[in-house]
Order: structure tokens, then sequence, then C-alpha cells
């Protein structure tokens, strides 16, 4: 056989075997091998009583105040009696119909009203976004534009008791907005009144802050505690834990880094701050969309360990001419019973401050301290707070007594590596956001 007719033979029989692959692959059914899946999942780490939270569950107001409309006023604080129960109800009408109204410009007496309507008023100390708050109300509108911050929301019956009438009340003084469109009714806030009366009985010295007619009952506790130890913080904060590097301060506070974030663990404060610095951006900063992102950082990162409240918002100054918010910063604080753990300074035990930039957590700080998780060995035990007219008494002796923007009881936290008390006290909050605590 000569070399082409050999050459020719190879060449027609890989031609047939092109074709007849071609034929397999259009015309046959490939058998797939099913691959078994493992049954074994691999929990999440979880650090102490660790839960997820979500916005609905962070937004409440720091207390109600009923006005019977016969002087006499009652207040209960979250958790307190029917507190949810009103609030659900609020959560279900409509607010509508806004218009923004300088107060000193309408001609209403405001104590005439809190002494001789029947009315409630919710609070919200250190004030919310109204974008945010239309996420808590069904608030007819587009209000997300609106750049201040509202502090209280006051409902009430008219002179003649026929009709009732709706405000939000903003951080700045003269500044309001007056609803015609909210469907409450006087059987409302005759319901609303009725849940409330068997409430503690308050009044208030200046129209700023309620204090209560006698000694407020509360409770004091003490209970273990556990530090969240370093391994479990790199496990958790950082993408590769392998790749984090510690270093030492001169203050001896700890310093962990994979050479982009930072970690710093406080030297004997047991308070942690984390920081993954990101590069400028020029998109619009959204209030709404860097709360819900810190909110979601920490309930993928260590968790809530308890229930907490939005205490701190980003707002703009009010002169501001931009859409840029005065700072990034979030606050959270613990409640315990119906009452928030407080701090004369800004690190302690139920804090946790994140800044928040078009949508990325940049900065975050909490204790590092947590409660044991099967809450074993709790003590707990009754105690009182002073009086308002005691309070009263310390408060005419501040030199800056004039700056005050709110009272209230609350629980100062006391600290060791195993164990946390909580003891009732006074918060006195000034207009620069310092606390000072009266026990």
């Amino acid at each position: 056989m000569t070399l082409d007719r050999i050459k020719t033979v190879v060449l027609s029989l890989l031609i047939l075997a092109s074709l007849f692959q071609t034929y397999l692959l259009t015309y046959s059914s490939p058998q797939y091998e099913r691959i078994a899946q493992g049954n074994d999942y691999i929990k999440p780490e979880t650090i102490g009583d660790q839960n997820q939270l979500e916005l609905e569950d962070l937004l409440f107001p720091d207390y109600m105040v009923f006005h019977s409309g016969s002087s006499t006023h009652t207040l209960l604080y979250p958790n307190m009696g029917y507190f949810g129960t009103i609030l659900e109800s609020v959560k279900q009408r409509s607010f509508g119909g806004f218009s923004r109204v300088n107060t000193f410009a309408l001609n209403i007496d405001w104590v005439d009203i809190r002494n001789k309507r029947k009315g409630i008023e919710l609070h919200f100390r250190g004030g919310i976004p109204m974008q945010v708050l239309q996420t808590m109300f069904k608030i007819k509108g587009d209000m997300s534009l609106t750049d201040e911050m509202i502090t209280s929301i006051w409902i009430f019956t008219t002179e003649s008791g026929e009709d009732v009438k709706t405000f939000f009340f903003t951080d700045t003084k003269s500044i309001a907005y007056e609803l015609s469109g909210a469907d409450f009714t006087v059987k409302d806030v005759e319901k609303f009144l009725s849940w409330g009366s068997n409430a503690d009985s308050y009044y208030t010295p200046n129209g700023d802050y309620y204090l209560p007619s006698k000694p407020i009952t509360m409770s004091s506790y003490r209970f273990n505690s556990a530090v969240i130890s370093d391994d479990q913080l790199k496990r958790v904060l950082f993408v590769d834990p392998g790749a984090v590097r510690p270093f030492k301060e001169r203050d001896g506070s700890q310093i962990y880094t994979d050479g982009k974030r930072g970690l710093q663990l406080s030297q004997g404060k047991h308070w942690l701050k984390y920081t993954d610095p990101i590069a400028a951006l020029e998109s619009k900063n959204e209030v709404l969309e860097n709360l819900q992102a810190s909110i979601k950082f920490i309930n993928q990162h260590l968790g809530w360990n308890g229930t907490y409240g939005l205490t701190k918002t980003p707002h703009r100054p009010s002169n501001s001419v931009t859409n840029t918010p005065r700072t990034g910063q979030f606050e959270f604080r613990q409640y315990f019973d119906s009452y928030p753990i407080v701090q004369p300074t800004s690190e302690g035990y139920g804090l946790m401050h994140l800044i928040t930039e078009k949508g990325i957590v940049t900065s975050y700080e909490r204790s590092l301290l947590i409660q044991d998780k099967e809450k074993k060995n709790m003590v707990r035990t009754e105690a009182q707070i002073m009086s308002g007219e005691q309070l009263e008494n310390i408060i005419k002796l501040k030199p800056n007594r004039y700056n005050i923007v709110s009272v209230y009881p609350a629980y100062q936290a006391t600290e060791t590596e195993t164990m946390v008390t909580l003891k009732p006290v006074w918060a006195l909050e000034y207009r620069d956001g310092t606390i000072e605590l009266v026990d």
C-alpha cells in the first residue's frame, strides 16, 4: 500500500470518527452522576445571647404622656402596661396632609392644650428623621426630603371635644407640622387615655420634660458576664483571620490589623473599636440606607445580646443648604425592663456606636462584655429613685440647668470582667448630648 493511500485511509477514519462524535453529542442524553449532598451544616459562631433585630424592633418612643384634660398627666415607658398595644394601634392609622408651621405664629396656648385638652404625646428623645419615621408609621406623601428631626407626636381633642388635631414637633422649637389628614377620632383618644389611666402620675415644670409625683420603684440587677475573646473577635470581624497581625500601643491597647481593617481593644475598659476605612464617594448619603446597613452589620457581627433602641441618628445642621448629614454616626442603647442603660461617657456596657457612609460601616464601637448566655445567678432587688420634687430641687442648683433637654429614669452599669451591676438613676441630658447621672 502506497504512502498516499495510507494517508487517505487515516484521513477517512478521522472524518468518520468526528461525524460519529457529532452524532452522539447531538442525539444522545448525557448521564449525570448525582453528587451526594452532605448533611453536615456548620452553624455560624454565636457569642453570648446573640440575636438579630430588624429596624422595626429598634424604633419606639422613649415614653408616652397621657393628658386627662383636667391638669393631670400619666406616663408610660417602653414595655409598661399598654405601651405596646397603643403603639401598634397608632401604627395602623395613617398620617397625611402635612403643613409646615411656625408654632409661635399659630397663637396656640400649648400649656392650655396640655392641661385642658384630652390627648396623648409620643416622645422620641433623640429625634428621628422623617425618612426613618416613614418606615414606622403610615405617612402619606413624600416627606423623605424633609430635613427636620421629629421629636414628638401630639394627638389631642379640639376645644369643642368633637374633633382631633395632630402635630409633629421637630428639634427646632418654633417649627412643627400640622396634619389635616390624620385619621384619629375622639373615641381613639378616649381609648388611649383609658389604657394609660392607671400609669404613674407625672407633672412638667417647664414643658420640656416630665417628673413623677412620687418616687419611682425600679429593680437593680447583678448578673454574670464574660469578655469576648480576641480570637472570637478576629473570626467575626475579619474576612481572613489568618492574615491578622497584633500590635501593642504605648497605652497598653491591643491593635489587630489585616493591612486594611483595624481593631483596637482598650486596656481595662472592655471596649472595642473596629475601623474599615473607605475612599471618599460622591454619591448621596441617605440616612435610611446607612441605618439599615448599620443594623445588618451588627446582625452579622456579634449581634445585639439584648433589647436595644435607636437613640441617635445623623441630621443636617438647621442652617445647612446641602443634603450632606452632619455625621454618619448612629447610636444604639440597650434597654433593661423599661429603661435605657446610660453612661456619663460615650463608652460602656449597653452602648453601640457606628459610623456608616454610603451604606458601608467604617467604624463600629461596643462593649466587650456580654451577659451570661444561661442568665444564671442573676440577682434582682427592689429599689427606688427620688420623686420629681426632690429631683427638681437638685436641678435648680445646676448652673447649666437651662440647657437640660431631657430627664428620665435609667440604669447605670458598673462592670468587671465577671459581673455587671445595673443601678437605677436619674439621667439629665443636656443640649450638647452630655449626660449627668443623679442617684
